[in-house]
């Protein structure tokens, strides 16, 4: 059997008879860019984030439900992991206890939002999984370092969120899924070895490059 150097093409046609929407099959091929985007804004720009997973999957929620109420639902579990961190800071128990409580909490405030306002669950379900991460960063750095970080993932996830949504890359996906591999790869091998300076350290050093 002769290789068909356009089996992904073939792939998608699949995964559309099978009755896949165009955006979710978008969303699925353009990840591995998104993956790479992120590992870009660290390695050449300085934006640390918290990872590659939590990021992407912020963007994802916000995809699910529309950037609006996405955001709002990202600050409510936000607030809602800060507060329980902060209710449960002289409790004398163990770590993983702890978190298992503040996910029991922002599962509690989460479930209220769905009945409340009537959101879809499976977002809520990730946003709470992700509370984790949040308040990880929150107990391992001090108050400024995770207001940056979290601040950083939010701008990551909506990078990504604006990949997934913008009209020219759900082409490129759908029409030339190949080309898109093939230039993620190249991609993920330029920044890989990138060994020169950040641009947030260019300013950072700004006074040392001038001598």
């Amino acid at each position: 059997m002769a290789f068909n150097p356009y089996f992904l093409q073939a792939g998608v046609a699949q995964a559309q008879a099978a009755g896949l929407s165009n955006t979710v099959i978008a969303a699925f091929l353009l990840l591995p860019l998104a993956a790479a985007i992120i590992s870009a804004a660290r390695y050449l720009i300085g934006l640390r984030g918290l990872g590659l997973f939590t990021p992407m999957m912020f963007s994802v929620v916000f995809l699910l439900v529309g950037l609006t109420s996405g955001l709002a639902l990202f600050f409510l579990i936000v607030g809602a992991a800060t507060l329980a961190r902060l209710l449960l800071h002289r409790l004398k128990i163990h770590y993983l206890a702890r978190m298992a409580l503040v996910i029991w909490f922002v599962a509690f405030v989460a479930f209220l939002l769905a009945a409340v306002f009537n959101f879809q669950f499976l977002p809520l379900m990730i946003l709470v999984l992700l509370s984790e991460n949040l308040v990880e960063v929150q107990i391992s750095q001090s108050s400024r370092r995770a207001f940056r970080l979290t601040l950083e993932t939010l701008l990551l996830a909506l990078t990504c969120f604006g990949l997934f949504s913008w009209s020219l890359f759900h082409r490129l996906a759908l029409q030339e899924p190949e080309l898109l591999l093939a230039a993620t790869l190249v991609l993920n091998l330029f920044i890989g070895r990138f060994a020169g300076l950040r641009l947030f350290e260019y300013h950072r050093f700004r006074r040392l490059l001038k001598t």
